[in-house]
């Protein structure tokens, strides 16, 4: 028991997102990115003309006998900014990167589900070792994929980047509910 509130402790320090509710919007395959949801300025002098700003939240509650972790993706509207906000290419590609977050996610919530009641117990910060083993490569995911479609500009790359992170969404959707449920009675 004293590892179940160690945990907890633990998540409750995850679950704290800076921005407010207004400036979070939550990943949908539902809804697609619209310049108007970029609200942020750009800063001086920066070469780039878009900047999407994303967040995996985590947030995680006992409750009847189980351990229930969110993992929501958001995009963060007064961070995020545009140049050229008459771009369709360009919004495309932010899309993207939005994208590679909510798969990101999903690898995430794929790993909790895969912990048992047993490994829960055990292991008092299983949540922060599965976040941070999945969380670091959305960084290197950004940066690859900026840099093999140059930000956008090759078109073709741009494709082929955009299909294969949808397929990949595709392959994992049965982790697109943000709520992982991990019965702690085995």
């Amino acid at each position: 028991m004293k590892t179940l509130f160690i945990l907890f402790t633990a998540v409750i320090c995850l679950s704290l997102v800076s921005s407010s509710d207004d400036d979070l919007l939550e990943w949908s395959s539902d809804y697609q990115l619209q310049w108007s949801d970029f609200e942020g300025k750009p800063p001086a002098g920066v070469k780039y003309k878009a900047m999407t700003h994303s967040r995996i939240g985590l947030d995680a509650d006992f409750k009847d006998g189980s351990f229930i972790i969110d993992v929501n993706t958001y995009f963060i509207r007064n961070k995020s900014w545009s140049k050229n906000k008459g771009s369709e290419a360009l919004l495309g590609h932010e899309q993207v990167h939005f994208n590679i977050a909510e798969l990101i996610a999903r690898k995430i919530r794929k790993a909790y589900s895969e912990h048992t009641a047993t490994e829960v117990q055990k292991t008092g910060d299983f949540i922060q070792e599965t976040y941070n083993e999945f969380y670091g490569p959305v960084w290197d995911s950004y940066d690859d994929y900026d840099i093999e479609t140059n930000h956008g500009i090759i078109e073709e790359e741009q494709a082929k980047w955009a299909k294969k992170i949808q397929q990949e969404l595709d392959e994992l959707k049965d982790y697109s509910s943000p709520r992982v449920i991990i019965d702690l009675v085995e």
